[in-house]
């Protein structure tokens, strides 16, 4: 059997081995088209002998979804490609609870190693942040019940970082009761094929192959690589040399090749020789050499891999190469000098390559914060720390430092550098002196004779005469992890000319600052709270913003409340309060004391914590006490105050009344602390207090023999049981996070003077007489009491 016809059966194999886990439901049949379509795309793209592909299925979670206020809301997961994945499949499957729920669309960011930075609504940042990232995509589901699915195809090695949130608007915002408690979850499953028997090339020796199709090389290479390249030294077709060889030669580092612009085509029958060359290859990872034939027939070709590697002359005095499978190390046998002045030399001839000065900085963590650290050069010898290199004219000066991905990832890399030329220099108006500063991650950014540098990462040109130049900081949020490279440059033009000319001054110093700092250095625009999060065992910062800013470090005030607004709203909250005051003044002149005093703890604590409730960056907040127990004293007395009032409109007489009030607060005390936010901890009090006073009202109907409260009495407690039924109906129904301040404003104002028309006009005095034998019932012998009640009015009636 032949080796493709090895390859495809195999694929068969490996479809009926899948088959076998589908579940058997409704979705068999379309699972099954899923895996024949993912199959046919592998046998047309990666058909090539000798190189088997197998599937691993190696991630499922379910996670609850949240609606967006600012990335603690998120929830997040990562999944790691290792080398050789040529497939990544993420199915998404969004349900939520209930069909009355709305289809809220579900986000899900990916990003290549490191958290998604979300931008929602498009939140501005300042200009010193830079805001990179090496892939990342955004999706949007529907929990419909619908499975979503989203294929990478040659993904970069290393961790994959997802976030997914529900949208929030304002339009969608409902009441406490009108809420149907809508869930919405988000089930995960990523499905990866890597490859495996990719052969490993080998430095500066000959590799031979048979190319039927397409042959995969690849070989790792380590950080002091700046450049490799891969000939086809020799081509034939049976015992015929060809020259052009009929192949194309496709380069890719971290990744197998794809057809993105990310991956390096040489197609060798347009040019004189078969050579890929890559300048500034990624580092720390695999590469990949891809031989794609273009012929009909085998063909045998001869492949040889060469790279320039630079080695520190001042750090070692000795050391050895060793290769094995392709990855270089090196021995280190005496260090010699100050790891700060690390100078590389060549292999082979000194006139081949000309390698420029690199730095390596040194990890300094604070004891104060896990997510803070300072990188600066360290001296060996004198345990002394220095912030401060020279830029030579001619040379490309480099500093590299390194992220790590358990403990940067979550954090902000700031870069501060300040490059200037001291004011007793003098430089001639005919010359301007430029210093060109830049950053890259995972490869050196330098070509051989100058800086190569994406544009976005090109972060400083600047005159270095101009004395008003404060320098310039860079903000990266969320930087992914690996070796990162600061490189600069000098360079002088003339003005007249606009030629590059040699200095006049050579060398500049430039000082720099180096750090990983939570949010914004700890702060958040003084508009919210820098607070930390475990997600996966890593640490995330995030700023919780408050009075409605938001982005990364709340600088976006497009929605944003208005100081007039912010006082606006605590004096309504506030000083709402202020209506118990009838119900306190009415409650004490009709000896109701307790209810008095009930009332007033309620109108204070409300008050207070109101108060302390505002936005913690608020010119108007005041807390006299720490604000969890405001909270809890200001809903405890909220439902007390119902209860107390309705056990006084019943007409319980004590002790049963004082007996009812303390088992309530006990209860409720208890059931506050325990459920705050739950809106049925208001209603199953008053419910009950409800219920209770009905009862009352029927026992005391039938001792009387008469309807009881009159309807004139009826029509004193309609106010009462209207402003009572608004004020439940906004706080359940139209309170919302939008129209807070309004609502719950109305909400104190109603029931705080609805009190006022529930309170019995007067208390009752009783006294006990014997009564005739007229009043005497069944007969009995002793006589009856009776209440002599000193009103004429049935309605006074208490029992």
């Amino acid at each position: 059997m032949t080796p493709p016809s090895l390859f495809y059966f195999g694929s068969l194999l490996l479809l009926h081995f899948i088959h076998g886990y589908v579940p058997r439901d409704g979705t068999r049949n379309l699972r099954k088209h899923e895996l024949v379509q993912t199959l046919e795309f592998l046998t047309q793209n990666f058909a090539w002998p000798y190189q088997l592909l197998t599937t691993e299925i190696t991630y499922f979670k379910e996670v609850g979804l949240r609606q967006f206020n600012d990335i603690g809301d998120f929830e997040e997961f990562s999944h790691s490609a290792p080398a050789d994945t040529v497939l990544v499949i993420w199915t998404f499957f969004a349900n939520k609870s209930s069909n009355e729920c709305p289809d809220k669309p579900v986000h899900i960011h990916l990003r290549y190693g490191s958290f998604p930075l979300v931008q929602e609504n498009n939140n501005t940042f300042s200009a010193d942040f830079v805001l990179h990232s090496t892939e990342s995509h955004h999706l949007n589901i529907t929990p419909n019940g619908t499975r979503e699915k989203f294929s990478l195809q040659c993904p970069l090695q290393g961790t994959w970082y997802a976030a997914a949130y529900i949208d929030k608007t304002q339009s969608e915002s409902v009441g406490k009761l009108t809420d149907h408690n809508c869930n919405y979850l988000l089930e995960v499953n990523v499905t990866r094929y890597p490859l495996v028997g990719i052969p490993i090339l080998s430095l500066h020796r000959h590799s031979k192959g048979t190319l039927m199709k397409t042959l995969y090389y690849k070989f790792f290479v380590e950080e002091d690589v700046w450049q490799y390249s891969m000939q086809v030294v020799e081509c034939r077709h049976g015992n015929t040399s060809l020259s052009p060889c009929p192949v194309d030669l496709h380069a890719r580092g971290c990744a197998l090749p794809d057809d993105s612009a990310r991956t390096q085509v040489v197609h060798c029958m347009t040019g004189q020789s078969c050579n890929v060359s890559v300048v500034s290859p990624s580092v720390h990872c695999w590469h990949y050499i891809v031989i794609e034939n273009r012929v009909e027939g085998d063909l045998d070709v001869t492949l040889k891999l060469n790279h320039e590697v630079c080695e520190p002359s001042g750090v070692v005095k000795s050391s050895h190469r060793n290769i094995r499978d392709g990855v270089i190390t090196h021995e280190v046998v005496t260090n010699t000098s100050d790891d700060r002045d690390i100078h590389f030399k060549p292999i082979g001839p000194p006139d081949e390559t000309h390698c420029n000065a690199i730095w390596k900085l040194s990890r300094v963590e604070s004891s104060n914060s896990p997510m803070l650290s300072d990188f600066t050069f360290q001296s060996t010898r004198r345990a002394k720390y220095s912030n401060t290199i020279n830029v030579t004219e001619g040379r490309v000066s480099i500093i590299k430092f390194e992220i790590l991905a358990t403990k940067d990832i979550g954090s902000t890399l700031v870069v501060l550098i300040e490059a200037r030329l001291m004011q007793y220099l003098r430089v001639p108006q005919s010359q301007n002196i430029t210093m060109t500063i830049c950053m890259q991650r995972g490869s050196i950014p330098y070509d051989g004779a100058q800086l190569k540098c994406a544009g976005e990462l090109r972060i400083l040109e600047s005159d270095l005469a101009d004395y008003s130049n404060p320098g310039f900081i860079a903000r990266f949020p969320y930087p992914e992890p690996g070796l990162w490279f600061i490189a600069a440059q000098l360079q002088c033009v003339n003005t007249s000319t606009g030629a590059w000319e040699p200095c006049l001054e050579r060398s500049v110093a430039a000082e720099f600052q180096v750090l990983t700092a939570p949010c914004n250095e700890g702060m958040c625009n003084n508009q919210g709270s820098c607070r930390q999060t475990l997600q996966g065992g890593i640490l995330q910062s995030f700023c919780h913003c408050v009075a409605n800013y938001r982005g990364y470090t709340c600088q976006d005030d497009s929605e944003a409340s208005s100081k007039p607004l912010q006082l606006l709203y605590m004096l309504l909250l506030t000083l709402s309060n202020l209506f118990f005051l009838p119900a306190i003044v009415l409650a004490t002149f009709r000896h109701y004391y307790t209810e008095a005093l009930v009332y007033f703890a309620n109108m204070f604590f409300s008050t207070f914590y109101h108060a302390c409730d505002q936005d913690p960056f608020s010119l108007y907040k005041l807390c006299i006490i720490p604000y969890h127990p405001l909270q809890y004293a200001d809903f405890l007395l909220s439902i007390l105050s119902f209860w107390v009032t309705l056990l006084v409109l019943s007409g319980i007489q004590q002790p049963w009344r004082s007996l009812l009030e303390m088992l309530g607060a006990v209860v409720m005390a208890t059931v506050v602390e325990w459920q705050t936010h739950n809106v049925v901890v208001n209603l199953v009090p008053i419910g009950l207090g409800v219920g209770i006073v009905i009862l009352s009202w029927i026992v005391k109907s039938i001792r009387m023999k008469q309807c009881f409260p009159a309807k004139r009495r009826l029509l004193c407690f309609l106010p009462g049981v209207a402003l009572a039924g608004i004020g439940l109906s906004i706080f359940g129904f139209l309170e919302t996070d939008e129209n807070y301040a309004l609502t719950h404003s109305a909400w104190h104002v109603c029931v705080a003077v609805s009190i006022i028309f529930f309170l019995p006009k007067k208390t009752i005095k009783v006294s006990e007489e014997p009564i005739s034998d007229a009043f005497e019932l069944g007969g009995s012998d002793q006589p009856l009491l009776i209440q002599n009640i000193n009103s004429s009015d049935p309605d006074d009636l208490i029992l």
